[in-house]
């Protein structure tokens, strides 16, 4: 099956999707509109722009030779992963099978972005085929912004906030697609186990007190909070934060940390390695993230998946994994002080870290395997193409770049 997915080229997310179903033994072409030099494996890479950040407002301008390309690549099916830029893009490609997958910002407090990206957003979401989210939050969301259409396999949006069962059976997929039925698969991408082993807990020396962060430097993600509330923990009890990410906000953090005396004991790694991310969290005891909204944290499974103790904001996202006191600890308060209690009050009590971190082994053993995870994505995204059969298909038709065309796979 031949599978052309719009993304980022520079996202590791976009990567993992990818390669998903590269293993699978398809033929996977990614068009995007951010040049990347690392190639994925496996994947034929095209870029409709030679920058690495294309504003938003000329994305647009691309749409032509998004649909040239991807009309002469002839795919089984496009899968969009971002509804916004890539989904339009996607969208406009023709009558080709339209997987949308968003993110979390796609669809989670969308009212407080422009009129334009909700319009594109609500117009993704009328076009797809078929939707996959990473967690039932996120399902709920795309339901509400496409009130007119009827989706399947969708859970009782009058649930609680832990949804962290088995993923459940697929009813019988619409046979046309014309009769208004969306297939929506509910699938959290999972973790790769092979990469993110579990560690020795608990941890010994510097390591038991030492909290690891591997999420972006960016504003939303509440870094300055977490700051704040270490520097609150009393002056003679040690702790040091390791903070493995780059981003816009490293300098105000920087200075953040010197004002609040505790420079010393925060370390900016900057950019890892993804195949390094492992080594970096077992070298800590603790998973924080303050971020109070969120997808579906791929950095919280691999905390999990090593074995750190998570102490998340809390969010459906972190609801969906942790529960409170049991697997960890969710911060609803944007007060410094009661961050600083919830990091002393695990300090404090290594018995039930440890419980925990092997309730979460067995959590990520169970629910969150990137393989058995990965496997339903995939033959979701294949259903989609047989039960929908694009007559612009042509079997064993191979893409020739044209002549003088800037469009070049790597």
């Amino acid at each position: 099956m031949r599978i052309v997915l719009v993304g980022d080229a520079q996202s590791p997310n976009t990567h993992s999707v990818l390669s998903l179903f590269a293993r699978a033994g398809h033929e996977v072409h990614l068009v995007s509109l951010h040049r990347a030099s690392v190639p994925v494996p496996g994947v034929s890479t095209w870029f409709l722009s030679p920058q690495r950040l294309l504003p938003k407002w000329r994305y647009l301008l691309k749409a032509v030779a998004s649909r040239h390309l991807i009309g002469r690549l002839a795919p089984d099916v496009i899968v969009a992963y971002r509804l916004t830029g890539n989904g339009l893009l996607a969208m406009m490609a023709g009558s080709f099978p339209l997987v949308a997958i968003p993110t979390g910002t796609d669809v989670l407090g969308l009212d407080r972005r422009t009129l334009a990206l909700r319009a594109v957003v609500r117009m993704v979401l009328a076009r797809a085929d078929a939707v996959i989210c990473w967690a039932p939050h996120m399902a709920r969301a795309v339901v509400s912004l496409a009130p007119g259409r009827r989706f399947a396999d969708f859970p009782d949006s009058t649930a609680g906030r832990h949804h962290c069962d088995p993923a459940p059976t697929l009813p019988p997929a619409p046979a046309t697609r014309s009769d208004g039925v969306v297939p929506l698969l509910v699938q959290p991408r999972g973790v790769d186990r092979e990469r993110f082993p579990p560690r020795a807990f608990p941890r010994t020396g510097i390591a038991a007190t030492t909290v690891v962060s591997t999420r972006r430097l960016k504003r939303s993600y509440r870094h300055d909070l977490l700051i704040r509330g270490l520097a609150r923990l009393p002056e003679g009890r040690p702790w040091r934060l390791v903070l493995a990410g780059e981003g816009s906000d490293e300098g105000r953090l920087r200075e953040l940390a010197v004002d609040c005396g505790v420079a010393e004991r925060v370390t900016f790694l900057g950019s890892v390695a993804p195949e390094l991310v492992a080594e970096v969290l077992a070298g800590g005891a603790i998973y924080a993230s303050l971020i109070d909204h969120d997808g579906v944290s791929a950095s919280l499974l691999e905390a999990m998946s090593v074995g750190l103790y998570p102490v998340v904001g809390d969010s459906d996202a972190a609801a969906f994994w942790i529960r409170g006191g049991s697997n960890g600890r969710l911060i609803a308060s944007d007060d410094p002080s009661e961050v600083a209690a919830a990091f002393a009050a695990a300090f404090d009590d290594p018995e039930s870290l440890a419980g925990a971190v092997e309730a979460n082994w067995r959590l990520v053993m169970e629910r969150a395997d990137a393989r058995v995870n990965g496997q339903r994505i995939v033959e979701f995204v294949e259903g989609v193409a047989e039960r929908w059969p694009t007559p612009a298909r042509r079997p064993g038709a191979r893409v020739v770049p044209e002549r003088n065309s800037p469009l070049r796979p790597i």
